[in-house]
């Protein structure tokens, strides 16, 4: 079995048991031929259903953002991502159920992919799945997602050598010695964002090179569920931005925040 890589896993909805859509991308290792398998496992208590949904991702995941003249690359860094092709056939499992076993008939944990085109090495390929959220919070949802590729014939050649984690782009030598800084996992409830505003400060953000001039960022406003106790907020910029550790960082916006209760008070860790 061959470590898969580029393995990355976005989901919509993060609250207790909601319908949500995973957003699944990876590398391929090995050529593998039409009708082969992609294999998604999730924890306990997530349910992708007896027959599950799978559907391509938004355009824009398949734009050619390089835009070379003479056409994309097929494979590589500068590759364009590609669909897993279509109508692909999608049935539910359980990853704990033995081999032998009778097939299972609840609490879908497994989803078993078969596509209808090659998978070429080195492409990147990105695709969506439904699946109802776990009801409940669990340590092991930081832990237990996995993606295979599966030979036609059903037999294991590529997999997930570790949990699939959160944010791609960070690069570890090994497991995180956090559980948070690996998986995804759900929360009690969403984040009320009906009214939240992201202001770059200007008309329009420009696209610039390290050290040049920075764009100052405001969240507003953040708006919790409940009172409670020190809490972390985590936010996740898209690939290509890059936040300065704590330059120019503000736990607040002035004049509007409320005073003191309403301020971070910590500077924030940046990787």
């Amino acid at each position: 079995l061959t470590p898969l890589v580029g393995e990355n896993l976005q989901p919509e909805r993060f609250e207790y048991g909601a319908d949500n859509r995973l957003r699944v991308f990876f590398e391929a290792v090995h050529f593998m031929l039409a009708q082969s398998y992609i294999v998604l496992d999730a924890p306990d208590d997530f349910d992708f259903g007896a027959e599950c949904v799978v559907s391509d991702l938004g355009v824009d995941y398949y734009a050619d953002w390089e835009s070379i003249a003479w056409g994309s690359d097929l494979t590589g860094e500068k590759a364009t991502t590609s669909t897993i092709g279509p109508s692909p056939n999608c049935t539910g499992d359980n990853w704990k159920r033995l081999a032998r076993s009778p097939p299972a008939t609840e609490n879908f944990t497994r989803a078993i992919i078969r596509v209808s085109r090659t998978l070429l090495t080195g492409k990147y390929y990105g695709f969506a799945i439904d699946v109802r959220n776990a009801r409940s919070y669990s340590m092991e949802q930081h832990d237990n997602w996995r993606i295979w590729i599966w030979s036609p014939e059903g037999y294991p050649v590529d997999g997930s050598i570790r949990t699939v984690f959160f944010n791609a782009p960070r690069t570890f030598a090994g497991t995180p010695d956090s559980p948070f800084e690996r998986s995804w996992a759900v929360y009690p409830r969403p984040l009320n964002s009906s009214n939240l505003t992201v202001d770059f400060g200007g008309p329009q953000v420009l696209p610039t090179q390290t050290a040049m001039m920075l764009a100052t960022l405001t969240l507003f406003p953040i708006i919790v569920s409940q009172d409670g106790g020190l809490v972390d907020l985590r936010l996740v910029a898209p690939a290509g931005f890059e936040f300065e550790p704590t330059a120019g960082f503000e736990g607040k916006v002035p004049g509007k925040t409320c005073e003191p209760e309403c301020i971070l008070i910590a500077d924030p860790r940046v990787y």
